[in-house]
């Protein structure tokens, strides 16, 4: 498969390029022209009329919307905010985690953390046919050929498709997790190497505190748990 016309180069380099874009425009100030700048001398009005001649106040500016909390904790809106803040605020910690890691262990990329994995007896694949089926998406799986071909087209994949591929390559493949860290980290547009390295140790069960290698993710029943918006987007590199 070939990448998408108009998708961004994959790699490390390009996404760190890309990262610290962002962030330089995140730290400058809004222009005043911007929309979400609400013009200097603009006046809300204290009343509106309304048809049967009484007042009311007028709806509330979107630069003057009350807190969160005032909506509400119990309420679906307010419970979706803090579970999307805590999970923001959880892999920003699983950032730095990685970063400090990669720090201590400069060699992480190819090495595994935990020592005596280097013994791990992998899988032979002397011709790359493995490889290829999963690089391709052709491994027979719906849910993870579908999630490889939108990787491969777009440079981007839900993290749990990026979790679901890389137990896949290590624990049914059993093939050796830098091969497939490296291929990872050359096609995505977010790549990072040190997530990208210390989630393929956590997966394979090298990492310092890591997933246990033992614990096997049903590629069949992984499509069910899918959002329904993560499956649309999944559908749409289905194969007919």
């Amino acid at each position: 498969m070939e990448r998408r016309p108009g998708a961004a180069a994959g790699g490390y380099h390009p996404g760190r390029l890309r990262r610290n874009r962002r962030r330089r425009r995140s730290l400058s100030p809004p222009s005043p022209s911007h929309p979400s700048v609400p013009p200097p001398t603009a006046q809300l009005p204290t009343v509106a009329l309304v048809a049967d001649g009484g007042a009311r106040p007028p709806p509330p500016h979107p630069c003057n919307s009350p807190p969160l909390s005032a909506m509400g904790r119990d309420s679906e809106i307010s419970r979706r905010a803090w579970a999307a803040r805590y999970a923001f605020l959880k892999n920003m910690a699983l950032r730095e985690f990685a970063s400090f890691m990669l720090n201590r262990h400069p060699d992480a990329a190819i090495k595994p953390i935990v020592p005596e994995f280097s013994a791990f007896s992998w899988a032979a694949d002397p011709d790359g046919y493995m490889m290829a089926a999963w690089e391709s998406g052709r491994t027979g799986y719906p849910v993870l050929d579908a999630a490889m071909r939108q990787l491969v087209a777009e440079g981007w994949a839900h993290n749990r498709m990026r979790f679901l591929a890389a137990s896949f390559f290590c624990k049914y493949l059993l093939l050796p997790w830098p091969a497939g860290a490296a291929w990872m980290v050359r096609t995505l547009v977010d790549a990072d190497e040190a997530s990208n390295s210390l989630g393929w140790q956590w997966t394979a069960g090298c990492n310092s505190d890591a997933f246990p290698f033992t614990t096997l993710v049903n590629p069949s029943s992984a499509a069910t748990r899918s959002l329904p918006r993560r499956r649309r987007r999944l559908r749409a590199n289905v194969r007919a």
